[in-house]
Parts: structure tokens; sequence; C-alpha cells
């Protein structure tokens, strides 16, 4: 029979001592007992199914594995595999090597998708290091970085000295140095501090009163009412007149001017100086009164009103003194002369043969020069003397260069001597002889003429010499062109 004690779970039986068992009670305790196996394989069979439903069930639990392919572009291989991109998919890699920018992830060869950060953005270079550990969830288009944890671009002296943040570059100590409070007080010069924290800046206030300060100037938020008064100009017209000089600020450039009524010198006693003004009134008429310089060294004088004038005129005496060049100036000193001097003019070399023909030069004309002339026209080339002391020697009267004409001229020479002789002229042309005379021996003066006909001496020269066979001789000659002629030059060798 059934036992009065059952198992606690499925109700078997459980007999006491006192109790008789049957065969039936076995039967059902069986059934009861393959029942509660069936429905635990049941139970198993389900829980596994489930169990493989969960491994690939990405959302409720992430994926892991570590990334392969190349930086940037990540790729990564789940079991079970996902088999496609649905929003809430979370997986957490380990990175194989940094990135240098913006990347991507691909799983399973379901197509790289961007991985952006937090806030949605891009990924920076470094943002992903090498081996660290980074959980992504899928929101439809993009893997966003979970729990990134701090982040910025904050360096070390952006952070106060002691404290301590976590930001892309990892945690990093602050050194930024604690300046505390800080309190400036305006001076002239300009004020700085090293840069830093302050935990308050204090500016001490300024006293700037406004009659200090320039109207239409504001200093640290005063107005200034000090007056321009710009470049103040006025004039002192008497003796002991004052200006007061108006409150406010000047330019720098007004003038007072001292400006007396009638201070002159004129109007103030000769020598005596007045603000500045020497006087010249004296009772002696002014052009009267000589100055020291209109009277002679080492003299003196008195003048009306004045005192003792000690004389200054320098005493020249007799001053000689000579003009050598053309233009040439001699500058007559100041002082007084006795009137005795002289300034003479006297040029070397201003002789008649160093003048052109008929040129009047300080009163000297000259003999040297070049003729035009016209057929039947008779012209006097020169007449010179010179005195040879050589006895036998032709001595050259006039020497012409250039010499270019044909027709006749007349040659004249006349001679003296100390004792009996005869005088000799000869005509060269180009040094050779073309005629000669001669006149007898006398003291008084002997003529000698030649006369030369039909000449033709283009381009050549003409000379006129005498000589004497006494002593103590003095020639004189005249060459006369009779008819026309081409320009030449005349020589004087004496």
């Amino acid at each position: 029979m059934p036992s009065q004690e059952k198992t606690q779970n499925i109700g078997l039986n459980q007999w006491q001592g006192n109790e008789y068992i049957k065969r039936q009670d076995f039967v059902e305790d069986n059934f009861k007992i393959d029942e509660a196996i069936h429905s635990q394989g049941q139970q198993v069979q389900q829980v596994s199914e489930d169990f493989e439903l969960h491994r690939a069930d990405y959302i409720r639990q992430p994926g892991y594995g570590t990334t392969g392919g190349s930086a940037n572009n990540y790729i990564i291989t789940l079991n079970p595999s996902l088999m496609s991109y649905v929003e809430g998919v979370c997986v957490a890699v380990k990175i194989h090597a940094a990135n240098t920018g913006d990347s991507t992830l691909n799983i399973n060869g379901l197509g790289g998708k961007a991985i952006k950060d937090s806030k949605g953005n891009p990924l920076t270079a470094g943002k992903l290091i090498l081996n660290g550990v980074y959980t992504l969830r899928y929101d439809g288009t993009n893997f966003i970085l979970q729990g990134e944890g701090g982040s910025g671009n904050a360096t070390a002296s952006d952070l106060l000295s002691g404290k301590t943040a976590s930001t892309d570059a990892g945690d990093i100590v602050g050194t930024m140095p604690n300046k505390g409070a800080k309190t400036f007080t305006p001076s002239g010069l300009v004020q700085t501090d090293t840069a830093g924290y302050y935990s308050s800046v204090t500016c001490n206030a300024v006293n700037v009163p406004a009659a200090n300060v320039l109207a239409g100037t504001t200093i640290a938020g005063i107005a200034g009412t000090m007056a321009n008064r710009g470049n103040a100009n006025s004039s002192l017209t008497s003796q002991g007149g004052q200006y007061i000089i108006p409150q406010g600020y000047h330019a720098g450039a007004g003038t007072v001017t001292a400006n007396i009524s009638n201070l002159s010198a004129g109007n103030v006693r000769k020598g005596a100086a007045v603000g500045g003004v020497t006087g010249t009134y004296s009772d002696m008429p002014s052009g009267e009164v000589p100055s020291a310089g209109e009277i002679l060294t080492g003299k003196s004088a008195f003048a009306n009103g004045g005192g003792k004038i000690a004389g200054t005129m320098p005493n020249r005496g007799t001053v000689n003194n000579t003009i050598t060049t053309q233009n040439g100036q001699y500058t007559i000193p100041a002082g007084y002369h006795s009137g005795s001097g002289k300034i003479t003019a006297s040029f070397a070399n201003l002789v008649p043969e160093n003048i052109k023909r008929g040129v009047n030069i300080g009163g000297v004309v000259g003999s040297t020069g070049t003729f035009h002339t016209t057929s039947g026209t008779t012209h006097t080339i020169g007449h010179w003397s010179v005195e040879d002391r050589n006895v036998g020697d032709y001595q050259t009267l006039i020497e012409v260069s250039n010499f270019q004409m044909s027709g006749t001229i007349r040659v004249e020479a006349r001679g003296w001597h100390n004792s009996t002789a005869a005088t000799y002229i000869r005509v060269l042309s180009d040094g050779v002889v073309v005629r000669e005379g001669s006149a007898p021996w006398g003291h008084s003066g002997h003529t000698v003429h030649l006369i030369i006909n039909d000449l033709n001496m283009p381009t050549q020269t003409l000379t006129l010499q005498a000589k004497s066979d006494g002593s103590s001789n003095r020639y004189s000659g005249t060459l006369t062109i009779l008819i026309a002629s081409l320009p030449f030059i005349v020589h004087r060798p004496y």
C-alpha cells in the first residue's frame, strides 16, 4: 500500500517499518521517476539551446578579441560569428597597433565601420594605444568608444601643481605654479609676473586729482580739469612790468618778450648798455663822432658824452706792389697810406714780337701776324735793327714762315759802322740764297736795295740777313711786299 511519507520533490513513497509494500506502489514510483527524468531532460536541452543563443547575443554581453589588420583599419573574428551589425552590438578589443587618425573596425568580414569617440567625433592620433583594451558599441552607424574615462588636450603646465587629471594622452600631474593672491600697485613702470595660477589679482586704486589731468584726458577713470593754455604769448613794455603765467598746461613754445617802449640805441647814452641795447646818443652829431678805426693807431680822442677812444687804424706808410698776370689783383690793405705807394703792372714777355701784328696790348703794339692782301697793294712787313759785333758774320734781320706768293718783293738794308767797311745783304729761301747785294764802305749809313722779280716760293721760309766787314756794326732792314700774297708768319730773331 502507498506510504504515508512522501519525498519532497516528486512524491515517492517513503515507507516506515510498520507499512506493507505493494508492487503497484513501485510501479507508480517508477512512473513518477520516469516523468521527472523526462521533464528534466527537456529542461536541460532548453538550457543548452538558450546558452548557445546567449553566447551569440553580442548585445547582452560583449565579444572579445585581439585586433588584426593595419593601424586605423582594424579587423576582429568572433566565435560564434556575428551574423550582422545590429544596433547595440558590443565588443571588447585589444589593440595590436596604435591608431594615427580616423579608424574603422571590421567584425567577421561584415565590413568596416567607423570608430568614434564617446562624443561622436573621429578618433585623433594616439586615441587607441598599443595593447590597450577598449569597449566599442554599435549605434546602428558607427562603433562608439565606451568608458573612455578622462579626456581632453590639457598638458601638465595647464594643471595646478600637485593636481592630477586624465587626458587623451593619459594621466598627467600638474606643474602650474600656485601664485596665490597678487596685488599690483600702479607706477610709471610696466609690471609683469610669471605664468601661473592666481587665486585673486588686485590692482590698487590710483589717486588722480582731476586738477592734475589735462582737460579732455581721462586717467584711471578720472576726467581731467586742467586748463590747456597752449602757447601763451605776451609782452612787457615798461620797467618792472610783469606777466602772470596763468594756471594750467603750457605747450612750451609760448614766449614773454620784453619790449620796453622807446628803448633804442639813439635814446641811450653812448657807451652805456641798457637791457642789451648799447647807447649811441651824445651831444656831438653822429656824423662827427669818430670810431676807433678812424683814429690812427697810437692816437686817441674824446667825444662828447663819451670816454677816451684809442685809435686802431693801421699805419700802412708807403706800399708798393707789382701785378704780373692778366686779371691779377692786389688788395689794398685797410688803414692809412702815405700817398706815395704804387701798384705797377709788369707782364713778362709783353713785347711786340709776342703780340699779333697791329694789336695794342697795354701800350705795346704787336709786330707778328698774318697778311691778307690783294693785287697792287703794298705792305711793309716790318723794320728791325740789330747790333753786330762779330765781323764778317751774317745776322738775320727778318724771317717769314709759310711764305706763299709769286710776284715782286723789295728788300732794303742799311748799315752803320765805326770804321770804313762795306754792307752786305742777302735773301734766302729755305736756307738757299736767292738774291744778294752790297754797298761801299763809309762811316755814314750805307743802304743796299734788292729787287726780286717774279719770285715764286710756295710754302717756304723767307729770310733777310746782313753783315759788314767792319766792327761795331748796326743794321736795320725793311721787307716790303709789292703784290698779292697768301698768309705768312713773321719771326724776329732778336
